[in-house]
C-alpha cells in the first residue's frame, strides 16, 4: 500500500510539472508578443526620412556637392582646349590628379571623423572646393598642367564630402530612427543621381550664354551655400558631432554599468519574465 501511495505522488508531481512547463511556454509566448508587434510597426520609408530635417539637409548638401562637380566637368574641356589651345588629350591627362586626391581623401576620412567627429570634414569639402575655382577662372597661361594641383583639391573635397556623408546618416538614423539602412542608401543613390543630372544642365546652358568666368561665380556660391549646413547640424546634433573615440568610450561605460549597448532588450525582458513565472510557479 505504502508504494502504491508513492507511485500516485509522483504521477501528480510530473503533471504538475508539465502544467508548469506548458505555463511558463505560453508565458514566454504572450510575452514575446508586443515585442513582435511593436518591431513590424515601426517601418521607415524613404518619404518618412526626408522628413527629418536632419536628413534633409544632408541629402541637399549631397546634391549641391555632386552638383558642383558634374557643373564643371562638361565646360572645363572646352575651356581648356579655347584658353590653351590644348591637344584633346591633355583635357583628359589633366583629371588624372582629381581620382588621386579622391583616393587619398577616401582614405584619409576614416581618421578624420574619428579624431574630429563626423560634421567637420563635410565643412571643409565644399570650402575647399571653392577656394580650388580661381585657379580655374584665372589659370597661369604658361601651361595647361598649371591646372592640375586644383583638379587633385577638387578631388579631395569631392572624397571627403562623398565618405563622410552616407555614414553622418546613418549615425542619424541609429539615433532618431528604426536602424534600417536601405532607405537611406537609395537616397543617397538619389541624391548622387540628382545632383549629376542637374549639374551638366546648368553648366552648358550657363557657359552658352554667359562664359566660364560666370560659371565659376556660379559654382563658388552655390557651395559656400552648402558648407554651413553641417556646421549648423553639428552645432544641435551634439551626439553626432562626438568623435568616434568618445563615443566608444561612452558605449564601453554604459556595458560596463548596465545590460550592455547593441542588445535585444525586448528579448531580455521576456527572459526575466519567464524567470520570475518560473520562481513564483515553483515556490
Amino acid at each position: 500500500d505504502d508504494d502504491d501511495d508513492e507511485n500516485d505522488n509522483d504521477a501528480d508531481n510530473d503533471d504538475e510539472g508539465d502544467d508548469d512547463d506548458g505555463w511558463d511556454a505560453s508565458a514566454s509566448t504572450q510575452s514575446a508578443r508586443p515585442l513582435l508587434a511593436s518591431s513590424s510597426a515601426a517601418v521607415e520609408t524613404p518619404f518618412s526620412l526626408v522628413q527629418d530635417p536632419y536628413i534633409g539637409w544632408l541629402l541637399v548638401m549631397y546634391v549641391v556637392s555632386n552638383m558642383c562637380i558634374a557643373f564643371l566637368e562638361p565646360i572645363i574641356a572646352l575651356h581648356v582646349t579655347d584658353f590653351f589651345h590644348a591637344d584633346s588629350w591633355v583635357t583628359g591627362v589633366l583629371v588624372i590628379p582629381t581620382s588621386v586626391g579622391y583616393i587619398l581623401a577616401a582614405g584619409a576620412a576614416t581618421p578624420l571623423t574619428a579624431r574630429y567627429g563626423c560634421y567637420k570634414p563635410l565643412i571643409a569639402g565644399p570650402i575647399l572646393f571653392t577656394i580650388t575655382l580661381p585657379f580655374f577662372a584665372y589659370p597661369s597661361r604658361s601651361s595647361a598642367f598649371t591646372l592640375m594641383p586644383p583638379f587633385f583639391f577638387q578631388g579631395v573635397s569631392m572624397g571627403l564630402v562623398d565618405v563622410c556623408i552616407m555614414p553622418t546618416i546613418a549615425s542619424v538614423i541609429d539615433r532618431r530612427h528604426t536602424s534600417v539602412y536601405g532607405a537611406a542608401m537609395s537616397l543617397g543613390d538619389m541624391s548622387f543621381s540628382l545632383g549629376f543630372i542637374v549639374g551638366p544642365l546648368l553648366g552648358g546652358t550657363v557657359y552658352h550664354y554667359y562664359g566660364f568666368n560666370h560659371c565659376v561665380v556660379a559654382m563658388a556660391i552655390i557651395s559656400l551655400l552648402s558648407a554651413p549646413i553641417p556646421f549648423v547640424l553639428g552645432h544641435f546634433d551634439t551626439e553626432g558631432n562626438k568623435p568616434t573615440a568618445m563615443k566608444e568610450a561612452e558605449s564601453r561605460d554604459v556595458r560596463a554599468g548596465s545590460v550592455g549597448s547593441g542588445q535585444d532588450y525586448g528579448a531580455i525582458d521576456v527572459r526575466q519574465r519567464t524567470t520570475s513565472a518560473a520562481s513564483q510557479s515553483s515556490s
